[in-house]
């Protein structure tokens, strides 16, 4: 069994994993919803990575409970293949297969956008909210205005 100062060290070197699977730090900090000087702090163990914070970071990323505890690579890879619950034996639409094709070529942070995006729809429509809609912009304006 580990002491708390073997798991802090494992959590500080998954941590590093994650950053890499991201790119830097300040895409993991606004896929994880943190601020980067939070992630900087992490980073140069000016603060802990408490049992919380990494229970927090595994739910974001959907990884496995207690994955940032224990010494390995595999589970802590965002360029993960297709899900598990779409395999090959499944028909899918024409629709559906583009986005997954699509989604698949995507970078890791364009990938945590998307999920953001997704889960916050999802979260509006089991309040019983309509479903959120953003109207197009021109290229190279931006707009927060949701309907």
């Amino acid at each position: 069994m580990q002491d708390m100062a073997e798991i802090n060290q494992t959590r500080h070197q998954n941590l590093l994993k994650l950053i890499d699977s991201f790119d830097n730090q300040n895409s993991l900090a606004y896929a994880l919803g943190f601020s980067p000087g939070y992630i900087n702090q992490l980073v140069n163990k000016r603060r802990p990575i408490t049992e919380k914070t990494a229970r927090k970071i595994e739910k974001k990323l959907s990884l496995t409970t207690g994955c940032l505890d224990k010494n390995y690579q595999s589970e802590l890879s965002i360029n993960e293949s297709r899900p598990t619950y779409i395999q090959k034996e499944h028909k899918l639409p024409k629709e559906h297969d583009k986005l997954i094709n699509l989604y698949d070529a995507a970078s890791p942070k364009v990938k945590m956008a998307i999920m953001v995006l997704l889960e916050r729809e999802a979260e509006h429509m089991e309040a019983g909210l309509p479903k959120l809609e953003t109207k197009p912009t021109p290229k190279g304006k931006t707009s927060g205005n949701r309907q």
